[in-house]
Formats: C-alpha cells, structure tokens, sequence
C-alpha cells in the first residue's frame, strides 16, 4: 500500500508541475498583453505554441501509463472549518481561503449541476428529435449522388485540360509556304 501511495505521490507532484507550466506560460502571456495591448503576430503564436506545446505535454502525461488510475481514488477533506487555512490560501494561490461544508460540494462535486443537466438532456432530445434515421440517410444518399456528379465533372474538365495540354505539345506551324510559292509563280508567268 505504501509504494502504491508513493508512486501516487510522485504522480501528483509531476502532474502539479505540468500543471504549473502551463499557468507559467499563461501568465507570462498576460503580463505581456497587458504591457503591450497590440503585440506583433508573431509573438502572440509564439505565445501560443508554447502554452499549446505545454498543454500536450499535460495532456500526454495524464494520458500516458506512468500515472496511475486517479479516477478510481476518493478524495476527502481533511480538515472543514470556517476559519482562514493558510496552507489551503498557500496552495491555491489565495483563491480559496476556507473549506467549509457549504464549498466542499461544489468543489468536490462530480456531476452538473441539476439546472445544467435538466438544460443539457433537453438540447440533447431537440437533437435527437431533429433528425430521423431515414433522414439521415436520405440526406447522406443526396450528398453522395452530389460528390459523384462533381467528381464526374471534375474527370471530364481534366480530360479536356489535357486534351489541350497535348495540343499544346506541338508547335502550330505558323508559315505555310505554298501560297507563296504559288502567288511568285503566277506573277513570274
């Protein structure tokens, strides 16, 4: 039990520091929009890439085999009080003064809230009832007969293009002279 607490320790610690890379990188990228309200593009995307590149390597370390599995741990408070916890405004850089058992809840909760699950099961059902599966694939039946009329298009104009790239291969003669020859016989004579 110990070496697995262990190996969960230093899980943790990697992932805080992976976490406060990219707080790092975001908060240098503010401080430098606020002293500079119009930066240069270029900066703002190198800005950019590296939050997106410290963001992937977060990504790839939750996703990766070296972390355990943390959805399978409980998480309990150790300690709810109404008084100031400076450890607790320490760790979360002062956002969070207190634990009590009014904000355990809603930091320790693990689904929506009712109103947003009521509002997010009835955008789901409007998306269900929108479309049957006879609709569906009527309109996938019309988008393909409509790729392959564009693809048949698209064969024939080529055809054409190269029809004419292969005239285009020889040079058109651009003197003929036996109209010539024909015109200084006539006039000789």
């Amino acid at each position: 039990m110990s070496q697995d607490n262990s190996r969960i320790n230093v899980a943790l610690d990697q992932l805080i520091d992976n976490v406060d890379s990219v707080r790092q990188a975001l908060y240098i990228f503010t401080s430098n929009l606020q002293k500079n309200p119009l930066p240069q593009w270029d900066q703002v995307l190198s800005h950019f890439g590296e939050i997106q590149g410290r963001i992937n390597a977060l990504l790839k370390y939750v996703a990766s085999d070296r972390l355990p599995k943390l959805h399978n741990r409980l998480v309990l408070p150790q300690r709810l009080t109404a008084d100031l916890d400076e450890h607790l405004q320490a760790v979360t850089e002062n956002r969070l003064q207190r634990f009590t058992h009014d904000d355990a809840p809603l930091y320790l909760r693990t689904k929506l809230v009712p109103e947003l699950e009521e509002i997010d099961s009835e955008l789901e059902q409007a998306a269900e009832s929108q479309l049957t599966d006879e609709q569906v694939a009527i309109e996938l039946q019309q988008l393909n007969e409509t790729v392959l009329v564009m693809q048949q298009e698209l064969l024939s104009k080529r055809k054409l293009f190269e029809a004419k790239q292969a005239g285009w291969s020889r040079p058109a003669a651009s003197y003929n002279p036996n109209p010539s020859l024909s015109t200084m016989a006539a006039a000789l004579l």
